[in-house]
């Protein structure tokens, strides 16, 4: 998935991996991707989204 991507609601745009789990992040709404405010790899802390 890139900047630009257009997706569905219930698509699954990501995984959040927690102590060896991934866990896939699904979108509420249709839309499309505008920005990523994360790297891949990046870490991120809870509520920092």
């Amino acid at each position: 998935m890139f900047s630009g991507s257009v997706i569905k609601e219930g698509q699954t745009i990501c995984y959040l991996d927690q102590f060896g789990t991934e866990l896939p992040v699904k979108s509420d709404v249709d839309g499309e991707v505008i920005k990523f405010l994360v790297n891949d790899g990046g870490m991120i802390m809870v509520f920092s989204l």
